[in-house]
This record gives C-alpha cells, structure tokens and sequence, in this order.
C-alpha cells in the first residue's frame, strides 16, 4: 500500500516521531495526545518566558552602559562649557 492510500488519500506524512514511552504516537488515544500537546506547550512557552528575561536582561545592561557613557560625555561637555564661560568672563590680560 502506497504512503499515500496508508494516510487517507490526503497527501500528508505520517508523523514519525516516538512518544516518550516509546509508543508510536499513532498507536495512543487522542487523550494521551491532547494531554501531551498540553505539557509540551506550556513547557514550551515557560521556555521562551525564560529565554526572553534573559535576552531583556542582556540588552538591558547594553542599554545602561550606553546611557553611562552618554551621561558622562554630557558631564564633561557640560564642565568643558562651564570653563570656558568663565574664561570669557575674564579675559586674560
């Protein structure tokens, strides 16, 4: 029998993975399955929750050493300006 008459005639591969018991996925009940999809999902997106606060983290401290160092070159031009306004103030004689 062709892999296409075997899937229903819809054209589409069988799912070749092994359930965690080493049952094939075909061979369990749509239970089973449902309550699979479920725990893998949430694991899944705990996964991802995770993996983002780890990468906001990351950017986050790229984020302040940049605003850092803005800050301190806004200080020196702010120092650089004041001495200059004061030796304008007073001229050199």
């Amino acid at each position: 029998m062709s892999e296409h008459a075997a899937n229903g005639g819809t054209g589409a591969r069988a799912a070749r993975t092994v359930a965690d018991d080493g049952r094939d996925p075909r061979e369990r009940g749509i239970g089973e399955l449902v309550k699979d999809l479920s725990q893998q999902t949430s694991t899944l997106v705990r996964q991802e929750i995770t993996l983002a606060q780890a990468e906001l983290q990351q950017k986050g401290k790229i984020a302040g050493k940049g605003a850092g160092m803005l800050a301190g070159g806004g200080r020196c031009r702010s120092a650089r300006t004041r001495r200059h306004d004061r030796r304008a103030d007073h001229p050199a004689r």
